[in-house]
């Protein structure tokens, strides 16, 4: 047996989601792949006492939602709607879950991205692969924005 460094694992699953989406377009392989980085990363953030994109918008949210009226919005519905096709690709509950409708590409590629801003914020150095998934979503951005 061997001990791990949750980062080392993290950082295999980063890359391996990058190489799903880039080489082989197995997008929902990637967007799960992704999710398992960006949770690693997201937990190691706010054992440090960091908070993850994705938590400063939920607060956010929560805080303008709740000015107008309090309790409209619980943290609890927040996260499951910020996480909702990442959820709902992985489980299923019952009949109605069978089938998902989404743009499988455009939610890989926004689970990469959130993924590595979560690493961003670990200041953990680039890599190749992030490199590569860079370029791709900058060629990618310039051709799909009018």
């Amino acid at each position: 047996m061997e001990n791990i460094d949750k980062i080392q694992i993290a950082e295999e699953m980063m890359t391996a989601a990058i190489v799903e989406y880039l080489e082989h377009r197995r997008y929902y392989a990637a967007i799960n792949l992704a999710g398992v980085a960006e949770e690693l990363y997201g937990k190691l953030l706010r054992v440090s006492g960091g908070k993850t994109m994705k938590d400063e918008v939920i607060d956010a949210a929560l805080d303008a939602a709740n000015a107008e009226k309090e309790g409209f919005l619980n943290r609890t519905d927040m996260k499951r709607a910020a996480n909702y096709y990442k959820n709902a690709i992985k489980h299923m509950n019952s009949e109605n879950d069978r089938f998902i409708r989404l743009d499988s590409e455009t939610e890989d590629r926004y689970a990469i991205a959130e993924a590595m801003e979560t690493r961003d914020k670990l200041s953990l150095p680039p890599n190749e692969f992030l490199d590569l998934f860079s370029e791709d979503a900058k060629k990618y951005n310039s051709e799909n924005t009018p």
